[in-house]
């Protein structure tokens, strides 16, 4: 799952490398997800809680490390021609569906397509494609009909929409339209019995899953499912969103209450953590409208004021002050 943009604060993840402390078996990893779950296929639904969720059940051909490089995930890897038009995939041996089926390059070509009629950088791709098709059981083949410098790019986006795969016979669902089920081969299962839209949403780890043998390395490398019951929570109010970390009832929080970082710093059982890598902290200003001088809307405008001699003073593009 994709790290916050403002920091997150819990006991442990589970998606982890190795090495990571795993919590008792018999005790699902619970995370508090900052909107609830309502839309479950991440390439009709454009919120980042499907596409949370879809890290979890889904897989991606190509998947973004933690510098920012792409690297082969449900792939063995590729081939470019010399002329930079030709794109040979190929998959790793024994991928599995959820459902048992292999994952063939059938599927992951019909996922693309679905994908690419749907994602503004996908459509780009599927408009400079010529041809894409499978060349047997586990590669397929992707021919431009003019260059295009960013099929890996594009492949690997680790955002809305992110191009992950499913079967052919879901790919072939209009990409407006919420898939009916959802099968994936990625390294959890849902457990679709126990949703509740809004508020709780859980996952079985996937014991058909093959992590990939090198280290998980941002959204890349092997995914090791340490724990076998994973549960996405929705709690709205900030204040019960602190008391259940500090409590024991929940593990991880995706976005931490600003105003209860204090009292949770102080809290020696949590870890407040920073994201690092590539990430990026975003921040947001609400502006106040009635008051001076955010209230006139020249002010509101991007344009070049200067605040001199207490007061602020018109740009040379605009003629009111």
């Amino acid at each position: 799952m994709l790290a916050s943009a403002m920091l997150g604060a819990g006991l442990g993840a589970g998606l982890a490398p190795a090495g990571a402390r795993a919590q008792p078996a018999e005790k699902p990893l619970r995370l508090v997800v900052n909107v609830g779950l309502q839309t479950l296929d991440p390439i009709a639904g454009t919120s980042f809680v499907t596409r949370n969720f879809a890290y979890m059940v889904f897989d991606t051909l190509v998947a973004m490390d933690s510098q920012g490089q792409y690297r082969p995930q449900m792939l063995q890897g590729w081939e470019v021609s010399a002329d930079g038009l030709t794109y040979r995939f190929t998959l790793r041996p024994g991928l599995e569906w959820h459902d048992g089926t292999p994952v063939t390059a059938e599927d992951c070509v019909a996922s693309v397509k679905r994908w690419g009629a749907r994602d503004s950088t996908g459509r780009r791709l599927m408009a400079a494609t010529q041809e894409l098709r499978a060349t047997g059981p586990d590669s397929f083949e992707l021919k431009l009909a003019k260059p295009f410098g960013g099929v890996i790019d594009a492949l690997g986006k680790p955002s809305v929409h992110t191009p992950f795969m499913m079967p052919a016979r879901l790919a072939a669902t209009p990409p407006t339209q919420p898939v009916t089920e959802i099968v994936g081969s990625g390294p959890f299962l849902f457990v679709k019995e126990e949703w509740v839209p809004g508020e709780r949403t859980v996952f079985r780890r996937n014991p058909r899953y093959r992590p990939r043998d090198e280290p998980a390395d941002g959204l890349a490398g092997g995914k090791v499912a340490h724990m076998p019951r994973v549960e996405f929570l929705t709690i709205t109010d900030p204040a019960t969103r602190a008391a259940a970390l500090q409590n024991g009832e929940v593990d991880y929080l995706e976005y931490a209450p600003l105003d209860y970082l204090p009292m949770l710093r102080r809290d020696r059982k949590l870890v407040l953590a920073v994201p690092g890598g590539i990430a990026q902290i975003m921040g947001a200003v609400a502006v106040n409208h009635a008051q001076p001088p955010f209230d006139r809307l020249p002010v509101r405008r991007p344009c070049r004021w200067r605040w001199t001699s207490g007061r602020w003073w018109r740009c040379t593009a605009c003629r009111t002050r």
